[in-house]
């Protein structure tokens, strides 16, 4: 399966999310913050990370581009509590970002892979 990270400064969200991804077969790697992030995907090339939007020293959007710089073939699922809101008010976000699958916090285990694999499938931009 997908080699995966997960870029959350919750714990619980990392914790359920991880438990959810190796339970269908992935291999999972978290960290607290964009900054942790992009020192992670330095060591290691992974498939997909999961990003959430909203963090303190580096926001999901920085992140997301910056992880992109670092690995084009990357590919990502964006999550937030806010998504709708952020959605509203930046519609330049998919010029943004590029081609990423997007997640609203909570969510049930299902939307999860289903955004996984929508994601894992999806051309790189």
């Amino acid at each position: 399966m997908a080699k995966i990270l997960i870029v959350d400064d919750e714990k619980i969200v990392r914790d359920l999310l991880r438990t959810v991804l190796e339970n269908d077969g992935h291999a999972v790697d978290e960290v607290n913050d964009g900054q942790e992030a992009l020192d992670a995907n330095a060591k290691c090339a992974y498939d997909l990370a999961i990003v959430d939007l909203i963090m303190p020293r580096k926001n999901g959007l920085d992140t997301v581009v910056e992880l992109r710089a670092q690995r084009p073939e990357m590919r990502f699922v964006v999550m937030t509590g806010a998504l709708p809101a952020l959605l509203d008010r930046n519609r330049n976000m998919d010029d943004l970002l590029g081609s990423v699958v997007k997640l609203t916090k909570p969510m049930r285990p299902a939307d999860l892979l289903r955004a996984v694999r929508e994601a894992l499938q999806t051309p790189v931009a």
